[in-house]
């Protein structure tokens, strides 16, 4: 207990720190971008004046107005952040206690940061020479005033602790035999037969992995917008125990856990499905105050392990907002296989758990580690979608795919739509089968 309080201490400290040394930056940037209005202002002026006298006034009261001002603001604003670092050197020295390499990234953070400020003195610097140019630059016939590029603030690391390795852990896989069997070789195939819900061996057939389990076993989902689902991921619905999710290449690769459960399916196999047609991927989101959303995407696919299962995905609609389009392009990483863009200091499957498709990081992580208080979370860790709750870890999520061309009855096909179908109300929380 004493070490998960050091964690959670070490984090918040970081993200208090990262606080106030981004504030100054979004300030300074203000203040340039209102420079910047004033001085095409000027330049709109000294186009339309004929006067140049009392062009040349009003262009030197913008200098002793909005110029002057700001090389003292930047003095300002670089001795709040100098304050605000000396501040945090007592914190900065606990964390590099409790984190193996917090010293080196602290190190190259102050660094960046003495650069960053370096660059913004030399702008300002510059608008002084503009300053002094003005007029006989940007008076000229068909002259065009074009804004100094400004630098970006640092991109802060993540605040996070050093990576954590995920423990090892024994593969679990769904080998839980199938107690339906279907016709078709989608669970789409099978929807107008009154089947329910359940786990199908399609077409009654075997084609085992090398992990011995069968592609075409499979949960279907036929209770969801028309049914017709192949469900790839689920979690949180059937309460404690819950599903560890931090998993390592191999098991994302041939699935784990129990189909009646949480499980995650196979990358393997949903590589494969996707490959056959095309197909529509939904996200169904509970929390922990009854609340439900959805987000479903017209396209989705993903390439096989060769290309270490690129997801392509587009077409958002629903009503949970858009998280998973940022990770559009972007390879699955796991804790012991990294390919993310994060930083190397900072990789995101050790950092926030699960396996998923990070850049640096993510707006939405579905596989994170399970929190029963979804705000004691150890920010951003847990099951998360972003742009719907925030920093919230989810209670349930299931995943789910689907052809792009099913369509719920024959009238659909006399009208078609460019969706799948109607959304439906809220989703209940599956039920422990008996």
């Amino acid at each position: 207990m004493e070490r998960q309080d050091e964690d959670l201490s070490t984090e918040r400290l970081f993200a208090r720190f990262w606080k106030s040394i981004l504030s100054p930056f979004k300030k300074m940037n203000k203040r340039f971008r209102s420079f910047e209005v004033q001085m095409e202002n000027l330049h709109k002026s000294c186009n339309s004046s004929g006067d140049m006298s009392s062009f040349a006034g009003d262009f030197g009261a913008v200098i002793q107005k909005k110029l002057m001002p700001l090389d003292q603001a930047l003095r300002e604003e670089m001795e709040e952040t100098r304050v605000a670092v000396n501040d945090q050197t007592s914190q900065i020295h606990k964390v590099s206690q409790a984190v193996a390499n917090a010293a080196y990234v602290s190190e190259q953070v102050l660094e960046e940061i003495g650069n960053q400020f370096t660059a913004l003195r030399a702008i300002l610097v510059e608008h002084f020479g503009e300053a002094k140019s003005l007029i006989r630059q940007y008076c000229g016939k068909g002259a065009s005033y074009t804004p100094v590029s400004h630098p970006a603030p640092p991109v802060a690391p993540y605040p996070t602790a050093a990576p954590r390795k995920a423990p090892q852990y024994r593969p679990t896989l769904p080998t839980q035999q199938p107690n339906r069997r279907g016709s078709g070789v989608d669970c789409s195939d099978i929807v107008n037969n009154g089947t329910a819900s359940g786990i199908y061996k399609l077409l009654d057939q075997v084609d085992l992995d090398d992990a011995g389990q069968n592609y075409y076993n499979r949960y279907c989902d036929m209770d969801t917008d028309g049914g017709g689902w192949t469900v790839i991921q689920r979690r949180g619905h059937y309460g404690p125990p819950y599903e560890n999710f931090t998993r390592d290449w191999k098991e994302y690769k041939y699935g784990f856990g129990n189909m009646e459960y949480e499980f995650w399916w196979s990358n393997d196999f949903t590589s494969r499905l996707s490959s056959e047609q095309e197909y529509n991927i939904r996200f169904d989101l509970w929390d922990f105050d009854g609340n439900y959303a959805y987000a479903e995407y017209l396209t989705f696919g993903l390439t096989g392990e060769d290309d270490n299962y690129r997801l392509r995905v587009s077409g958002y609609r629903g009503n949970a907002s858009d998280s998973f389009s940022a990770h559009n392009g972007y390879l699955f990483s796991t804790f012991d296989r990294d390919n993310d863009e994060a930083p190397e200091c900072c990789p995101c499957a050790p950092a926030y758990g699960g396996g998923w498709w990070f850049y640096s990081c993510f707006e939405s992580n579905l596989n994170g580690e399970y929190h029963t208080d979804p705000k004691e979370n150890d920010y951003y860790r847990g099951i998360i979608w972003e742009l719907w709750l925030g920093d919230y870890s989810l209670k349930a999520t299931e995943i789910k795919i689907r052809p792009s061309s099913f369509r719920m009855s024959e009238e659909d096909d006399a009208f078609p739509t460019p969706y799948p179908g109607p959304p439906e109300g809220e989703l209940p929380l599956r039920v422990r089968p008996q």
